[in-house]
């Protein structure tokens, strides 16, 4: 079978590797040892030990890795232009071959690449899992804050595909629940209502001078529902339209002003809320 080429118009190459797909098409890779043994201590050992005869020009090498995933890695090591990284899948099948061959620098790339703002955005929770699986902390610590934005437990109604759970550690998925039910809990103790919150007309006789306001209870009932879902979504409980939402529930004529009364303790509340851990701690 005839072999596809890559870096061929390197007149000087003197090492080739080679892929096999699952069809049986080959594709060579017509590499330096230079260039290759300066990216990788991997490759350094390798040429640096005694090779087998071989009948072709240039010493040939088996890898295991797709032709796509191997080109791509190679023009990282080359410095090439390379296209944009699709998907989450293709960066963790670059990184485990990255990590595989001790390609620092690539690895370093894929690092930065994986935390971006495009990713991170689109799937933490598949990030988390792309950062445990390869013990890389700071960026498992860093996606771990992001999904506190997402209701990942929703069972019903999943906002992310999880084929990718099967490659995480049960240890490393229930650091996570664990840190998420945690912060939900502290947030919860924080709800408290203060002495100073009051409604004239809820808390006007002798039976519920003691009581919360009404609007109190109806917004507390539904900013613990939220923070159960998305720990981190303070933004929208404390927020203007979510509160006073709340006050007119209730149907009380008092309950707006008590609300307006009542902003700073409101305020003060969620810098608290917002002080707890944000991170899982590695």
């Amino acid at each position: 079978m005839t072999a596809t080429i890559y870096f061929n118009s390197a007149h000087d190459a003197d090492v080739i590797l080679l892929t096999t797909e699952q069809d049986g098409s080959v594709t060579e890779f017509h590499a330096h040892k230079t260039i290759l043994s300066d990216a990788s201590p991997f490759f350094h050992t390798l040429f640096s030990l005694p090779q087998p005869r071989q009948d072709t020009s240039k010493p040939v090498i088996p890898v295991p890795e797709p032709a796509h995933i191997l080109n791509r890695i190679l023009q990282h090591v080359y410095r090439m232009p390379t296209q944009p990284v699709a998907n989450l899948d293709e960066l963790s099948d670059l990184l485990a071959v990255a990590t595989k061959y001790d390609l620092t620098l690539v690895v370093e790339s894929l690092r930065a690449l994986l935390v971006s703002s495009e990713f991170l955005g689109a799937d933490p929770l598949h990030v988390y899992s792309i950062a445990c699986r390869f013990n890389l902390d700071q960026e498992a610590a860093l996606a771990s804050k992001w999904t506190l934005n997402i209701d990942f437990l929703d069972d019903e109604d999943p906002p992310v595909p999880r084929h990718y759970l099967r490659y995480i550690s049960a240890y490393d998925y229930h650091r996570l629940l664990v840190f998420h039910r945690k912060r939900v809990r502290a947030a919860e103790v924080l709800l408290q209502v203060p002495d100073n919150i009051k409604c004239l007309h809820c808390n006007g006789s002798v039976f519920t001078v003691h009581s919360p306001p009404k609007w109190w209870q109806e917004w507390v009932v539904g900013a613990k529902k939220e923070l159960r879902k998305r720990p981190l979504e303070t933004d929208k409980i404390f927020g203007v339209d979510y509160v006073f939402q709340a006050a007119t529930k209730t149907g009380c004529v008092g309950c707006v002003e008590s609300v307006l009364n009542s902003w700073a303790s409101l305020k003060e509340m969620k810098e608290r809320v917002d002080q707890l851990p944000t991170t899982v701690t590695f």
